[in-house]
């Protein structure tokens, strides 16, 4: 089961071009990752709702813009 702390952490990982699995354009492969996320687990939508409910919260544990955030929501969401 993936938990919301740990999509956003690997996810702060592929926007700031640090995760070792992710290279080239950072914001396509964080869109790349959103879709996978969205079409594979279960707990997308949960996840999903977690950070629209917690944005300020996992932008400064993580280091992303609360926009970013929403972004993600976004990006989630349109892969449901």
């Amino acid at each position: 089961m993936l938990t919301t702390d740990e999509f956003v952490s690997e996810l702060a990982l592929i926007i700031r071009g640090e995760h070792p699995a992710w290279e080239g354009d950072r914001i396509a492969n964080a869109e790349s990752f959103c879709r996978r996320i969205a079409q594979d687990f279960d707990e997308a939508r949960a996840i999903a709702d977690d950070i629209e409910r917690n944005i300020h919260a996992l932008s400064d544990s993580h280091g992303m813009s609360p926009n970013g955030m929403r972004w993600t929501v976004n990006r989630i969401r349109d892969c449901l």
